[in-house]
């Protein structure tokens, strides 16, 4: 009897052990978890802060700063003032959220080009732009969601945005070169 008094207690005594044991083997598993969720915090903010950074560098260097930004209900608007071009010496091109304006007038050697990151609330693959009397006008319409999900659409073929005339009561498309 006494012997499987001992038994039991023994067996009790030995899966209070384990139990404990146990439970620090989860704690540890739970501290390296939120030390490796923490490191991939700091590499994906030091990367986020560092593209920023270089498209701010970018945006200033290649910007003639009268470049202004509009954010209309249902669209975003860059309307860049460019004098004494024509609309078949400009040329809109966008690669997933990276606008870039160029105008270039060969015989005088004029040139302008720009560098801008999009919001990416804008649907890139429905831009246009119009040019009249000297502005460029760059029409992103918005979209009606914005992807949340850790697989969004990353588009990197360049895309050649068409130009539209409202005017005279007829629209003219021109796609770029």
């Amino acid at each position: 009897m006494y012997l499987v008094l001992l038994l039991v207690l023994s067996m009790a005594a030995f899966s209070q052990q384990q139990c404990r044991h146990h439970h620090r083997h989860n704690q540890n598993k739970i501290e390296h978890r939120a030390e490796y969720h923490s490191r991939i915090f700091e590499e994906l903010a030091n990367d986020v802060i560092a593209i920023d950074r270089k498209s701010q560098r970018l945006c200033e260097a290649h910007s003639n700063g009268a470049t202004k930004e509009l954010f209309e209900k249902n669209r975003y608007v860059l309307k860049v003032p460019l004098q004494n071009f024509t609309e078949e010496e400009i040329k809109v091109e966008v690669r997933h959220r990276a606008v870039y304006i160029n105008a270039f007038k060969a015989e005088t050697v004029k040139h302008y080009s720009e560098f801008r990151e999009l919001p990416g609330f804008v649907d890139v693959s429905a831009a246009k732009f119009n040019y009249e009397d000297g502005f460029l006008e760059v029409v992103f319409p918005t979209k009606d969601t914005v992807s949340t999900s850790c697989n969004p659409h990353i588009n990197d073929d360049v895309v050649n945005v068409p130009m539209f005339q409202i005017g005279d009561g007829q629209t003219r498309v021109r796609f770029g070169e």
